[in-house]
């Protein structure tokens, strides 16, 4: 099939949503899909050298592009992008005024996908995060009207915490709205999907569930472990006053004094303005700088255990991450807030998570056990590999 694929997050560093559209697209293409790419080139410093390569000179050559949309739209685009953080009340003020997001403004003055003009398009693919490409998605529709129209969604929009209080009442229309316009809509979380279904039950039947899937798959190296002095521990995931992990060190520095086997506690941080030296008066936690993505899969090759900790209360997300450490052979450590919650149940039964309550006591009992669980070796889980979950979609899209 040739297959137009619309996602704003494409070809960002550090972004799991974009992470995700490129494994998918592979995915696709590994079925034997012509797949083209329907986006835009984010700020230079903002771009993935290897997510830019995927593209294949489809749809975007990095130099042409830069000079073809040198307009105006483009400028302002830019430089809101790169004074967002200079001017964070201002921004804050301006992005209530354009919905769903600053993007879909440049984006609508974008020609059609050069590639594509006088083709046959089968199906067209659009993907939140950024929301706005479902937007995008329905003008393409509206040139190839017989093709079948997929949305993929993550977090709903009317519980969205990143709207601000004017976004709510256009976000509730226009996901209602776009939602009916589809042929075909996946959730990428399984809760979520069963909450849309029944907020929207008179078009649940054509709303299903579709896993994320990891990038590509990562082996960590083989050591002996009767030599094993300590057990590597990441966490490549963002620390604030609120989601910290200092209870955990606390923990793994008592342990460390009497065991021969030692803990060390890797934190690759995306949020260094708090945690810079929070976590100097822990011996068992090196901090380090967020890395790029692919920096990062090089990073999990020496390492034993994988961190998760669950986010608090129970919304029914799973967080992206957790499906790229379903593509390595490390086990994963879970620190979780709720032991009756959905994450807890979906993550209990797979082989390679230890479910732990983030409780003090519960932690010191453990940390024992926890040692050879950290120490073992799982085979990839390949459910969540990137060209079985664009086959899941393929088949939905075709029943």
């Amino acid at each position: 099939m040739n297959i137009l694929f619309v996602a704003g997050l494409y070809l960002q560093k550090r972004n799991s949503a974009a992470v995700r559209n490129n494994a998918l697209v592979e995915g696709l293409r590994n079925l034997g899909h012509n797949v083209y790419i329907e986006t835009f080139l984010p700020p230079s410093f903002n771009r993935s050298s290897k997510f830019i390569k995927s593209l294949n000179n489809q749809n975007l050559n990095e130099n042409e592009d830069e000079k073809k949309e040198n307009n105006f739209f483009r400028i302002i685009y830019n430089q809101i992008v790169k004074l967002r953080y200079c001017f964070l009340p201002l921004f804050k003020l301006l992005s209530r005024f354009f919905f769903p997001d600053f993007s879909l403004v440049y984006w609508f003055t974008k020609p059609i996908h050069p590639d594509i003009k006088g083709k046959q398009i089968d199906l067209i693919i659009s993907s939140s995060d950024c929301k706005s490409s479902h937007f995008i998605a329905r003008k393409y529709k509206r040139l190839f009207n017989t093709a079948k129209w997929v949305q993929i969604w993550g977090d709903p929009w009317i519980n969205d915490i990143s709207f601000d209080w004017l976004h709510l009442i256009p976000a509730s229309y226009y996901e209602k709205h776009l939602l009916k316009q589809a042929d075909c809509v996946f959730y990428i979380s399984q809760f979520t999907c069963e909450i849309i279904k029944a907020k929207y039950s008179e078009i649940k039947n054509k709303i299903n569930f579709l896993p994320r899937s990891f990038y590509q798959t990562v082996l960590k190296k083989e050591t002996n472990i009767e030599l094993k002095k300590e057990v590597n521990l990441i966490y490549p995931g963002s620390i604030t006053k609120q989601r910290n992990l200092s209870l955990f060190a606390e923990c793994l520095d008592n342990f460390n004094k009497n065991s021969k086997i030692k803990y060390h506690l890797h934190i690759f941080n995306t949020n260094n303005s708090f945690s810079e030296h929070y976590y100097d008066k822990y011996e068992s936690v090196s901090m380090n700088k967020s890395l790029e993505y692919f920096e990062l899969l090089e990073v999990f090759k020496s390492m034993d255990a994988f961190i998760f900790l669950e986010n608090p209360g129970d919304s029914g997300q799973i967080p992206g991450k957790l499906f790229d450490y379903f593509g390595t052979n490390l086990p994963i450590v879970c620190l979780m807030r709720n032991r009756n919650g959905k994450l807890w149940n979906f993550l209990d039964k797979k082989e390679d998570c230890y479910c732990l309550e983030y409780e003090k006591d519960m932690i010191i009992q453990n940390l024992e056990e926890l040692l050879s669980f950290c120490l073992k070796s799982y085979s990839p889980d390949l459910y969540y590999s990137p060209t079985n979950v664009a086959k899941l979609l393929i088949e939905s899209v075709n029943e």
